[in-house]
């Protein structure tokens, strides 16, 4: 029996389970031969290949891209809306009531200002406050004229 080249035994073999008359099946007498491309048809098939991955990966890419797009419009449009902080008082203050809110750590606070004006302020301070305790306050006013109070610290 003379020896194979491995490619042509594998070809064979392959080939081999292929009904004895379908094209497939090897003829006996029939040696498989590996086809050889020229270097024209070789860069042919390499750019239809990459034209295929191409057509395939380019909706996925302007996908991406467009929901990118939409997704940055939306962001800069509410940042456009958003209330937006004009100046900022620091104030002392000290606790009358707390109303401890939804969060574990967010509580409202019922608070007499220096000046002596009462506000509710936010605190989301590891420790709430308690009635009585000194505490400083921010009190923020916005471009809408809104202000806002949020506990900053308790006072020294």
């Amino acid at each position: 029996m003379q020896a194979l080249d491995p490619d042509v035994a594998q070809a064979q073999n392959a080939l081999a389970c292929a009904r004895p008359g379908s094209a497939l099946a090897l003829k006996p007498d029939q040696e498989v031969v590996a086809m050889k491309l020229s270097q024209e048809n070789a860069r042919r098939l390499s750019a239809l290949v990459w034209r295929e991955r191409l057509r395939r990966f380019i909706p996925i890419v302007l996908v991406a891209v467009v929901l990118t797009a939409l997704l940055t419009v939306f962001l800069v449009r509410q940042m456009d809306r958003a209330d937006r902080t004009v100046s900022i008082a620091v104030h002392n203050g000290t606790v009358l009531t707390v109303k401890q809110g939804g969060g574990a750590r967010a509580a409202i606070l019922h608070v007499e200002l220096d000046d002596g004006r009462e506000v509710d302020a936010f605190s989301a301070l590891r420790l709430t406050p308690f009635s009585g305790s000194h505490v400083v306050i921010n009190e923020a006013q916005h471009a809408s004229g809104k202000h806002t109070f949020d506990v900053v610290r308790f006072a020294e």
